[in-house]
């Protein structure tokens, strides 16, 4: 089961007009979003994966757990 979310990152640029995520309070916007299995070396090989976009600044890595609860505070606050 793949159960962790990868996903590279670039610093936005004065053509951008959003951001996807904020990093060290700069605007950075996602380049691409990959899923891969659990451990160690399943994450390094997505990282390295994705930081072959020479555009990536850094990759983001969250799992499934994760994501789910940074959802849930998501509706949450939509519902309120």
């Amino acid at each position: 089961m793949k159960d962790i979310v990868l996903a590279s990152y670039r610093t936005n640029t004065e053509a951008d007009i959003e951001a996807d995520l904020i990093v060290n309070n700069e605007a950075c916007s996602f380049i691409e979003l990959i899923t891969v299995g659990s451990g160690v070396q399943a994450i390094d090989d997505g990282m390295k994966q994705l930081m072959r976009n020479p555009q990536a600044t850094g990759v983001m890595v969250l799992h499934g757990e994760s994501l789910q609860q940074l959802i849930d505070a998501y509706l949450k606050g939509a519902e309120a």
